[in-house]
């Protein structure tokens, strides 16, 4: 991400293995490329079993709905997991 911006916000998910961090990150990847834009970027990054997310935004308004938006999204990916499991 290079574009000069005037908020960013770090977020964390922690997982209980990385197989579900890396499904995780590739089940982002998609909105990874619609995030990139003049408003904001995401970046996906895995950590053995923590999923990083890097989010930069024009202004604090931009930052919350793309934290919302990536928030919502691992919401859905950990109920998928749940349901796989049972």
């Amino acid at each position: 991400m290079k574009r000069v911006n005037q908020a960013r916000a770090l977020i964390e998910f922690k997982f209980e293995n990385a197989k579900q961090a890396e499904a995780a990150r590739l089940a982002l990847l998609p909105e990874k490329s619609a995030q990139t834009g003049e408003m904001c970027g995401l970046d996906v990054r895995r950590k053995k079993n923590v999923l990083c997310l890097e989010i930069e935004a024009s202004d604090t308004a931009a930052l919350r709905a793309a934290i919302n938006s990536s928030v919502r999204w691992i919401m859905v990916i950990e109920d998928m997991m749940k349901l796989g499991r049972e």
